[in-house]
């Protein structure tokens, strides 16, 4: 993959406007990414909607950058819902998922024509209940829950307790089944799991069709890999959904909810050196980095393969040849064995001072950070106008804010 590149000049005038360590976003590729992705399912032959996994970065100027270019919302909590609505987001473009919606959720996203999609019978009984009141039939989808995959079987029903809700809704005239849904992980390296998951959900719409209901839409979920081709996605998908064109006229669209693919290109977070020494161990001495970011803003990349690394200004002439550049172990800030970013990341000679990019940072990043040891790193957003501060830094005020001394 293509890095964004940011200039040693253009770099240390964000660092000192804005402070270190600090995410940037680059608007232009966020845009590409969303682009590229939504043309990648443009021949399958259904109407395609992208809808934007909110979880994997709720930065509402990201969200709002691809609502803008077409983006449906996804959502897994009353938080993201009101933010897609905040952020003017239609509710018939808000695909409401999750184990645990509140009663209140429930009853709003209902009233509003959200699609609810439903994980558990005791979400069932919840709308059974709050339908009877309801002045239109409530939209649903049903989650087809993975058997084969025991990370992700706790989420949805599995094939005989589908046909039941299917049942269900058939016999309530205040319920319509709007979606079959599907979701297998995340970072998928395997098309032919989306071409399996696409084949049960025909399976479904088939059963459904029986009972005399129409899914108008089939969702197949996200867990699409960042920079990959997506050709063999799309074909995988597509090719298992082809009965469907025979059999329902017209026949359902296409709802992917991709978040990795979409935002982790488009991000990078700007840290700065603080120390280098020499590690012990295994009877030798390996050279550390010690960067003011790190598992409290990166936990994906502690616990997922390492995100690319790379000095700023390495390929211009006055820095270090390729062949001075040596591997490296590059910590965090925090007082944590666990906070390692990379534990033999191939960089120049660097000293405290210097700056180091961790790449593909937009994914689970920013909504996982911790308030842990060390305060949040504000964002900026690199668009046409030049930088611009989409959220601060967190401040002590901020993490105390709440506290009460009795």
């Amino acid at each position: 993959m293509t890095h964004i590149p940011l200039t040693s000049a253009a770099t240390a005038d964000l660092l000192k406007t804005y402070g270190s360590p600090l995410f940037v976003v680059t608007e232009s590729v966020l845009r590409q990414s969303f682009r590229d992705f939504s043309r990648a399912f443009s021949g399958s032959g259904f109407p395609v909607h992208v809808a934007f996994s909110y979880k994997t970065n709720y930065l509402p100027a990201l969200c709002a950058i691809l609502h803008n270019e077409g983006a449906w919302a996804e959502v897994v909590s009353g938080m993201e819902y009101r933010l897609a609505r905040r952020l003017g987001t239609p509710p018939g473009e808000i695909i409401f998922n999750g184990p645990w919606k509140t009663r209140d959720e429930l009853e709003t996203a209902l009233a509003e024509g959200a699609c609810i999609v439903l994980d558990g019978f005791d979400e069932l009984d919840a709308v059974n209940s709050l339908a009877k009141d309801s002045t239109r039939p409530a939209k649903l989808g049903l989650r087809l829950a993975c058997t084969d995959n025991n990370g992700w079987s706790r989420f949805g029903f599995a094939g005989d307790d589908a046909a039941r809700v299917l049942k269900q809704i058939a016999g309530n005239p205040a319920l319509d089944l709007h979606m079959l849904h599907s979701h297998y992980g995340t970072n998928l390296g395997d098309p032919d799991i989306y071409g399996n998951a696409a084949a049960r959900l025909v399976q479904l719409a088939e059963q459904a069709r029986e009972l005399g209901l129409a899914p108008a839409l089939l969702d197949l979920g996200g867990g699409f890999p960042c920079g990959v081709d997506l050709t063999a996605y799309a074909k995988a998908i597509t090719d298992s959904l082809r009965p469907l064109t025979e059999t329902s006229q017209p026949p359902p669209a296409l709802v992917l909810e991709p978040g990795r693919a979409l935002v982790d290109p488009a991000m990078q977070l700007v840290c700065t050196v603080v120390a280098v020494k020499d590690m012990p161990g295994g009877g030798i001495s390996r050279r550390a980095l010690i960067l003011d970011g790190g598992r409290n803003l990166l936990s994906p990349a502690c616990r997922e393969t390492p995100r690319p690394l790379s000095a700023i200004g390495t390929d211009s002439n006055d820095q270090p040849p390729p062949s001075s550049y040596t591997p490296a172990a590059v910590f965090g800030p925090l007082c944590m064995p666990e906070d390692m970013l990379h534990d033999a990341a191939l960089l120049p000679p660097l000293a405290p001072g210097d700056t180091v990019l961790v790449h593909e940072a937009g994914a689970y990043t920013v909504t996982q950070s911790m308030p842990f040891i060390r305060p949040g790193a504000g964002v900026v957003l690199m668009g046409p106008d030049g930088p611009a501060l989409i959220r601060r830094a967190e401040t002590d005020e901020d993490l105390f804010s709440r506290d009460i001394l009795p």
